[in-house]
């Protein structure tokens, strides 16, 4: 059978010599080029408090930690999206709230997630899909942030 490829990641000639400057270093993880990245993060954004993670996943169980959310906490989030995004929530002793999904964008729907906000609710998580984003009126008491894999998002508290 044929495989198909559903997603390309675009990866110009240019980054060749680099990366492979990077994998040989032995800093993968941290090191010259990460500090650098984080330097220019922290311009662009214009807050010398920049902090990269390995993955998505550790971005949003710190984004949790930081909202405070844990148990007896409600968060309201999607089953439309990786397992991955959804255990940080399971992690911090959250409860998952689910919240529907708009037929037409296949994101989170904003009404569904209006409707499911109670008391417990402390946080709502957005994963979407790149080039799909998703406004949500939230109130200001619910911290909101986007997952981190496609988009810079703010995390409010």
């Amino acid at each position: 059978m044929d495989q198909k490829v559903l997603f390309k990641v675009h990866m110009p000639k240019s980054v060749d010599k680099p990366l492979l400057e990077v994998l040989h270093s032995g800093f993968i993880g941290q090191g010259k080029k990460v500090d650098e990245f984080e330097e220019q993060l922290a311009q662009y954004f214009g807050n010398d408090k920049v902090l990269t993670l390995n993955s998505g996943t550790s971005g949003l169980h710190l984004a949790l930690r930081l909202a405070n959310v844990g148990h007896g906490d409600e968060v309201i989030t999607t089953a439309m999206t990786c397992t991955a995004t959804n255990m940080p929530i399971l992690a911090a002793g959250a409860k998952i709230v689910w919240a529907d999904v708009d037929p037409e964008t296949g994101l989170i729907s904003p009404e569904s997630i209006k409707a499911k906000i109670t008391n417990k609710t402390k946080d709502t998580n957005d994963p979407n899909v790149p080039g799909a984003y998703l406004a949500l009126p939230i109130p200001p008491r619910v911290a909101i942030k986007c997952d981190g894999l496609f988009k810079f998002g703010k995390l409010l508290i």
